[in-house]
Parts: C-alpha cells; structure tokens; sequence
C-alpha cells in the first residue's frame, strides 16, 4: 500500500480484443503507480480470441474473471466489482 494508502482497481473488459486487449494491459501493469497499490482485474465477457489464457500466462500479476456469456460492457464491469476489497480507494474503468 502506497503512503496514502490509496489503492486502485483497474478493469479491463475483454469481448474478442485480442492483442489491443493485451497491449492495454501491458500498459497497466508498466504504469509508474506502485505496483503494490495497483489491482488489474481483466473481465473476459465470454469472448473466443484466447485472450484469457494469454493474459493469465504472460501477465501474472492481473487478475482474471471469466464470463461464459457477453454481459455487455455494464455487466463486465459488475462482474469485476464484485469482489471489491475494501482496502479499494478508487476504480478506474478502462473501455
């Protein structure tokens, strides 16, 4: 936790981005804010680009929710505030 103690989520929602999915990620997780205060939630609204299984095995360090279903861009973004900690300061919602 950084000295404020201000902790971000960031949620990405995936439906079938592929690599500009990925490269958005990659530029979340290479943000200057300290990494033990930053929460990247990849959102993969049942898409079929394999986006999923990329991110969980290249970036490590962002969580990923699958949905079986599209949800749409709302519904991604509940599903990736469901399980908010309450240490959460501030969402940032990355379309």
């Amino acid at each position: 936790m950084t000295a404020s103690g201000a902790i971000v989520r960031v949620i990405v929602v995936n439906y079938n981005g592929g690599s500009m999915t990925v490269d958005c990620l990659r530029a979340m997780v290479g943000t200057e804010w300290p990494r033990e205060a930053l929460d990247i939630v990849l959102v993969d609204n049942g898409s079929s680009d394999g986006v999923a299984a990329r991110v969980a095995d290249e970036l490590p360090s962002v969580a990923v929710i699958r949905s079986a279903d599209n949800l749409g861009f709302a519904g991604g973004v509940n599903l990736g505030l469901r399980d908010l900690p309450d240490t959460t300061s501030y969402v940032a919602i990355v379309n």
